[in-house]
């Protein structure tokens, strides 16, 4: 879904809370499936954020490409390139 910016400029922060939600509907469930959640988001979500926002900033739309840095960062806290 993060990768399909072809058909939606905002697919990427779509997937961001679509795993947001992932992650609280597994902690009312136990938490059991966490770290995978977590790992698949840090992987292939960033890149697809930092894309998209990228993109946004080349076309001088500034407000999308913050947010969507943004999101990379909270994705990626280690990373500072966001």
């Amino acid at each position: 879904m993060a990768m399909s910016c072809g058909k939606d400029s905002m697919a990427a922060a779509k997937a961001f809370e679509t795993y947001k939600k992932a992650l609280e509907v597994d902690a009312t469930a136990g938490g059991k499936m966490a770290k995978e959640i977590e790992d698949s988001r840090t992987k292939g979500l960033y890149n697809a954020l930092m894309q998209q926002g990228t993109v946004y900033y080349n076309a001088k739309n500034y407000p999308g490409a913050i947010k969507l840095f943004g999101l990379a960062s909270q994705t990626n806290p280690k990373d500072t390139v966001s």
